[in-house]
């Protein structure tokens, strides 16, 4: 049984499988505007993460082989052999875990605002993140949180947008917070991306302060079968702020690694 409790099935069973992992303190619903256009050629698995969503809570799994492992253990449950995996943030840490750990069984792979080794600076910021965090609580996060994941503009223009992710953050338990941090906190993956050997989108937002295009660059450069996109403006969910121009490119992308 998979320590993944909670996820979200759309489109034609009989059909490829995509699985979508989202950010740290949101959910399965961050995918919302992608679902609907890609479940017309894809089977939809928009997962929730332990402590995240709808799946309860694992403090225990707090590394990202741990997450991965648990992903695979849900396929497993489901008699799913391959898929592609589309990975936002620390759900693009975990598409890399998984297809690191289990190659066969990803057929594309799309890291959206993400990066693959948290320099010293950035654990101590999650530390301290963590931290006020165990403190304040998560509605204390909140404000924060958004100012990084959003340009102003967006923030100002598109309010209501902004407040389902507010709601997201709020409701992912602090068990699930902290464990994510733990595994985010542990992300050394760079030197090891060149073994990778299915095609690969990467994808980043221009005003991603905390992924920046410089970032998304260097990962690209070291995954042999990979390709690029960066959407402007956007800041680091890329998907929210750019949602016609991210699910169009990453559908064409994910559509073409399907029936190739």
């Amino acid at each position: 049984m998979s320590d993944i409790t909670s996820w979200h099935d759309s489109g034609p069973r009989d059909a490829p499988v995509i699985v979508l992992l989202h950010a740290i303190a949101t959910s399965s619903e961050l995918w919302a505007q992608q679902i609907p256009v890609w479940s017309q050629f894809a089977r939809i698995l928009a997962i929730d993460l332990p402590g995240h969503g709808a799946s309860a809570a694992r403090p225990q799994i707090n590394s990202l082989d741990q997450y991965a492992h648990a992903l695979a253990e849900l396929l497993a449950s489901a008699a799913i052999a391959d898929v592609s995996i589309v990975g936002l943030s620390f759900g693009g840490m975990i598409g890399q875990a998984f297809a690191l750990n289990y190659p066969q069984r990803v057929r594309s792979l799309v890291l959206s605002n993400t990066s693959a080794r948290t320099p010293a600076e950035v654990r101590e910021l999650w530390a301290r993140r963590k931290e006020h965090a165990a403190t304040h609580g998560m509605q204390e996060q909140v404000a924060s949180t958004l100012e990084r994941w959003f340009t102003p503009h967006f923030r100002e223009h598109a309010p209501l947008h902004v407040e389902r992710v507010a709601n997201m953050i709020r409701r992912t338990t602090l068990e699930g917070y902290c464990a994510a941090i733990e595994a985010i906190r542990g992300l050394d993956l760079l030197d090891r991306l060149s073994a990778l050997d299915m095609p690969v989108l990467v994808v980043g937002g221009r005003q991603d302060a905390a992924v920046t295009p410089q970032i998304v660059e260097a990962l690209a450069q070291r995954v042999p079968k990979s390709q690029k996109l960066l959407l402007d403006p956007a800041a680091h969910l890329a998907n929210i702020e750019q949602p016609v121009a991210f699910t169009e490119a990453v559908g064409q992308f994910l559509r073409a690694s399907l029936v190739g």
